[in-house]
């Protein structure tokens, strides 16, 4: 078996030159998304989550028909090139009536096609990505098994629109005993396996980090790696269930002091709690707080199962890279993914500056100063 990097939540910004995710730059066209991927972030397998939108679907049926995309027969899209390959699974964010948000994954594009036309049916504008469906998060559990798909919740603990931050406290509230059938759970970037394994009851899922990406650039922020037989729907659908050898062996992102709702955060002092002297505190829930609120368990209880997580700041947090700096890096050392977890110390030196090395090998060793984040903030590195 191989090891694949993986990025399962990357918006679209633009298909067919209209707008898809609105919220995400018009700049995250499929073939952008595909070329940083490759290039810069050194992914093998990417989940796009809005191809629920006839956009994206036309664009991904022009593809396919130009060659430049093929169906696999176990499940996803390939694009290949001379250098590399990278395998697209299609997905739709929806926000239910419960007003959280899940993915829904399918194998092939006719059966992302059968969702988009059941989805058109409970929103207002299927153009448009991650529209408020009239739909329950059960009934959409419903189509995804009809299609053999993969239902993923989404950023699990943040504030607005997940489950755990938003509309419950356990998943069993919303899904009863059918909480079996939810095939693998999404963290969020305020949130890591420390603090999830607060929560018993997630104990029987494994944990997915991804990106999250409105931007190229935040592609793989957070990523996870599989070891599968080949990158295909079917082996990941293995994968994260843990059958015949197939499985997440690492999962990396970030530090979750790091996330913009890591921490209480007092909207009218635009300060983390800790900070705020005022008497009029407009909190926006942290996901720390929540989950010492929600937790049954205390620090330090996991799974047999539960992979390692790896620390990571991606190259943009780090204060002093600008845009030009990054690039450079990128063109002459490799994938962002290399820079910060394999390239040695001392070749890092020739191309950064004492202090840039610094972060990058504190960084591996999660022994960074941070600032934390909160209310829609991101967190910082000190220094």
């Amino acid at each position: 078996m191989k090891k694949y990097n993986c990025d399962f939540h990357i918006h679209i910004g633009s298909a067919c030159k209209k707008a898809v995710k609105v919220t995400a730059s018009r700049n995250m066209t499929i073939l952008n998304i595909i070329e940083h991927s490759i290039v810069a972030k050194g992914m093998d397998i990417i989940g796009l989550v809005d191809c629920g939108s006839p956009y994206v679907l036309q664009e991904l049926s022009f593809l396919i028909r130009e060659g430049i995309l093929e169906e696999l027969e176990e499940g996803g899209l390939v694009y290949k090139s001379d250098l590399a390959s990278l395998t697209l699974i299609l997905g739709s964010e929806v926000e239910t009536q419960e007003g959280v948000h899940a993915v829904c994954f399918f194998p092939d594009l006719s059966r992302t096609i059968a969702f988009s036309e059941f989805l058109a049916t409970k929103v207002t504008n299927n153009n448009l990505s991650t529209q408020r469906a009239n739909v329950t998060s059960n009934q959409l559990l419903d189509f995804v098994k009809e299609h053999d798909g993969i239902f993923m919740p989404a950023h699990i603990f943040t504030p607005h629109k997940s489950y755990y931050g938003k509309a419950f406290t356990r998943l069993k509230e919303c899904f009863g005993n059918r909480v079996e059938e939810i095939d693998v759970v999404e963290l969020g970037l305020s949130a890591d396996t420390k603090l999830a394994d607060c929560i018993a009851e997630l104990h029987n899922f494994n944990f997915l980090t991804n990106s999250d990406a409105h931007s190229v650039g935040k592609i793989a922020r957070e990523y996870n790696v599989l070891q599968l037989e080949a990158p295909t729907f079917s082996e990941i659908k293995k994968g994260i269930k843990n059958r015949d050898g197939r499985k997440i062996i690492a999962n990396y992102g970030l530090d979750p002091q790091l996330g913009k709702y890591y921490y209480n955060f007092c909207a009218n002092c635009d300060k983390v709690l800790e900070d705020c002297f005022c008497d009029k505190q407009k909190i926006v829930k942290g996901v720390y707080n929540r989950i010492m609120e929600i937790k049954d368990l205390n620090f330090g209880h996991h799974p047999i199962h539960r992979p390692q997580y790896y620390y990571q700041i991606p190259l943009e947090f780090i204060p002093g890279l600008g845009k030009k700096g990054r690039e450079k890096a990128l063109q002459e050392l490799g994938t962002e993914a290399q820079i910060l977890h394999q390239i040695s110390e001392e070749k890092l030196r020739k191309y950064f500056s004492d202090k840039i090395v610094e972060i990058i090998i504190k960084g591996r060793e999660g022994s960074l100063s941070l600032q934390r984040g909160g209310g829609g903030k991101y967190g910082k590195v000190m220094v």
